[in-house]
């Protein structure tokens, strides 16, 4: 039997195809795996730290492209107290869990969409659509897509509330809760401001001048 090379793209393609679909049920088995063998407050701190950073790379972006002073002032604090409980889940992850390697991002991606189904965020794309939008569309669209992030947030830490097996771990993720909500609800304050025009002030009405004859 002859093979013509059409025949033999055709036979390589499929079977580049079909190796890549062994070594992506391969990759998948061995991240289910790692993720069964992983201790949950692990999982939780590399899951919160990874979201932390995005959050980070967000409120940057923002310090320099938003144009409300309130919106640049939050992307600001924002930044700065995600990377303080950063360090903190670091300081606990190099403490109970030193040499443990952390899980990659295309893991991690995937226990998101498993464990909060809804709650994904493509951030290729975020990145992309905020670097494309300028002036007050920036602002909204930066503030729209930071309330979900913290509502991702807050769904990973309500969880860690009961699941965690730490103490510090339960503690953090109560406060959390608290914290993303108050951030959340003044984001959409500012997304109100953001969008309500005000109304320009009534021109004065020349004042008249009444000639009395003599």
């Amino acid at each position: 039997m002859k093979f013509n090379r059409t025949h033999l793209r055709v036979m390589s393609a499929l079977t580049l195809a079909l190796l890549f679909g062994l070594s992506t049920f391969a990759g998948s088995s061995r991240a289910q795996q790692q993720t069964s063998d992983m201790p949950y407050d692990l999982h939780f701190i590399d899951m919160m730290i990874m979201h932390h950073q995005e959050g980070i790379e967000m409120a940057q972006m923002a310090q320099t492209k938003a144009v409300g002073a309130k919106v640049k002032a939050f992307a600001t604090k924002t930044a700065t107290d995600q990377q303080k409980d950063i360090e903190e889940l670091q300081a606990h992850r190099n403490h109970w869990y030193a040499g443990k390697p952390p899980m990659d991002k295309a893991m991690m991606d995937s226990m998101m969409q498993t464990m909060h189904p809804g709650m994904h965020m493509d951030m290729e794309d975020t990145r992309r659509k905020l670097m494309a939008t300028e002036g007050a569309a920036f602002d909204r669209l930066f503030l729209d897509t930071m309330i979900h992030h913290h509502q991702m947030a807050i769904g990973m830490a309500k969880d860690a509330t009961t699941k965690g097996e730490h103490a510090e771990i339960k503690d953090f993720a109560r406060k959390a809760v608290v914290k993303q909500n108050i951030e959340i609800a003044e984001m959409n304050r500012l997304k109100g401001g953001s969008t309500t025009k005000k109304k320009p002030a009534p021109k004065p009405k020349p004042k008249t001048t009444h000639k009395h004859g003599h």
